[in-house]
C-alpha cells in the first residue's frame, strides 16, 4: 500500500498484527464512510433528484461556473446568487459576454465590445462599450434575469433529462457523491452523498460541458454599480 512504512527485520508475528491492523483501519474507514453519508445513496434516481432540487431551493448563497454547448452555440457562465434578493456575474455566448447585476427589481447590463457588434453594429458598440446600464428587469432584458434567479437557474439546469440511472458512489473533489446518468440525453449530475444532498457538478462530455456547483451559503454582497446609465430615461430622451 501507498505511504506504508517498510519495516526491516519484522519477524511473521509483526507482519500478521501489521496486516491485522492494516485491515482493521482501511474496514473501519469503509464502515465509517458508509455510515456517514447523508442515505441518497439507498434511494431511487428520481427521489436523489428530487432531494437535490429540494436542497439546492433552500439556500441562501450559491456560486455556479461552467461552460458547455447548446444546440451551436457555445457557453460559459460564473454567477453568484442570492436567494430572494438577486445575483451577479458574467455570461459569454461565441464569445461574447456581459456582465449584469441584478437586486430585487433592478437590473444592471454591461457588455463586451463583441457583444454590442454582434447585436448591434460597430457605430454602437463603439459608444456604449465599457458602460454600465440601468434597465428594466421585465421586456427585452427579461431573460438575462433568470440567470439571477436560484430557482428558475435550477429548474432548468435540473429540469431537462431522460431517464436516469444511479451510478456508485465515488469521490468529486474530496466530497462523496452519487452520480445520477441521463441514459437518455447523456450527462451526469453529481449528488452529495454527505451533509445535506446538493447537487455539487452537472458533467456532459457529449457537450464539452461542466458546470460546478460550489461555496454555498458563503456570504455574497450585491453592489449596484455607480456609474450607471438608466436605459429607461435615454430612450425617453
Amino acid at each position: 500500500m501507498r505511504g506504508w512504512p517498510a519495516y526491516r527485520a519484522a519477524g511473521a508475528r509483526g507482519i500478521v498484527a501489521l496486516a491485522a491492523a492494516g485491515v482493521a483501519t482501511v474496514w473501519g474507514g469503509a464502515l465509517a464512510a458508509r455510515a456517514a453519508t447523508n442515505g441518497v445513496t439507498a434511494q431511487s434516481p428520481t427521489a436523489i433528484l428530487a432531494a437535490a432540487t429540494s436542497a439546492i431551493d433552500g439556500v441562501s448563497e450559491v456560486h455556479v461556473a461552467g461552460s458547455g454547448v447548446s444546440g451551436r452555440t457555445s457557453i460559459s457562465l460564473d454567477l453568484h446568487l442570492v436567494a430572494s434578493e438577486g445575483g451577479e456575474g458574467t455570461v459569454a455566448l461565441d464569445g461574447s459576454s456581459f456582465q449584469f447585476v441584478v437586486i430585487g427589481n433592478e437590473g444592471y447590463f454591461k457588455a463586451s465590445p463583441g457583444f454590442w457588434k454582434r447585436y448591434t453594429n460597430a457605430t454602437i458598440a463603439q459608444l456604449v462599450k465599457n458602460r454600465w446600464f440601468k434597465v428594466p428587469t421585465t421586456g427585452a432584458f427579461a431573460s438575462f434575469t433568470e440567470f439571477s434567479n436560484i430557482h428558475k437557474l435550477f429548474s432548468g439546469l435540473l429540469g431537462s433529462h431522460g431517464t436516469l440511472a444511479k451510478g456508485k458512489l465515488t469521490t468529486l473533489r474530496a466530497q462523496r457523491v452519487i452520480p445520477l446518468i441521463d441514459k437518455t440525453q447523456g450527462g451526469t449530475l453529481y449528488v452529495a452523498a454527505t451533509g445535506k444532498p446538493y447537487p455539487v457538478e452537472i458533467a456532459n462530455p457529449g457537450q464539452h460541458g461542466v458546470i460546478v456547483i460550489d461555496k454555498i451559503d458563503q456570504p455574497v454582497r450585491l453592489t449596484a454599480p455607480s456609474d450607471a446609465l438608466n436605459l429607461s430615461q435615454l430612450e425617453k430622451g
